[in-house]
């Protein structure tokens, strides 16, 4: 009888994590299992200028060539990084710097422009998936942050 029981048990608590329904208390034949509260799922980040603040990297793959770009953005609206691009086995590493500013598209979508000390331009907008990625619409990849 005690098997059947927890065998119930397990039943009821996996149809809770299934469903998404939060039983406080599931028991059968007077036998219980006390659940605390669930946690939270963490809030979204909204798109802000203190949201893109700290080091974001990027690495694709594009043909035979692949790069990687590293930025730390600063509080102060400048910027400081890397980019490299390699095509088979030689490749350029170079510094970048300069200055940026975002919009605010939505709650979740920014539009993030730069302007490097060489007077070049680039601009691109953004999806938040999560505190730590978000995605270029444009181009279609994946940012990281480092710290």
């Amino acid at each position: 009888m005690a098997i059947f029981v927890a065998v119930v048990i397990l039943v009821l608590v996996a149809y809770q994590v299934y469903t998404g329904v939060t039983m406080k208390k599931v028991g059968l034949f007077g036998m219980y299992i006390e659940f605390g509260d669930r946690t939270s799922e963490p809030k979204k980040p909204e798109a802000s200028r203190e949201f893109i603040v700290g080091r974001w990297q990027v690495e694709q793959e594009f043909g035979q060539a692949s790069g990687e770009t590293s930025i730390d953005y600063q509080q102060d609206g400048t910027f400081t990084g890397t980019l490299k691009a390699f095509q088979g086995e030689s490749g350029q590493k170079r510094p970048a710097a300069g200055w940026w500013e975002v919009d605010k598209l939505s709650a979740e979508t920014f539009r993030l422009r730069i302007r490097f000390t060489n007077n070049e331009t680039w601009q691109g907008t953004f999806r938040i998936f999560d505190q730590n990625h978000i995605q270029n619409i444009d181009e279609n990849y994946i940012a990281v942050r480092m710290i």
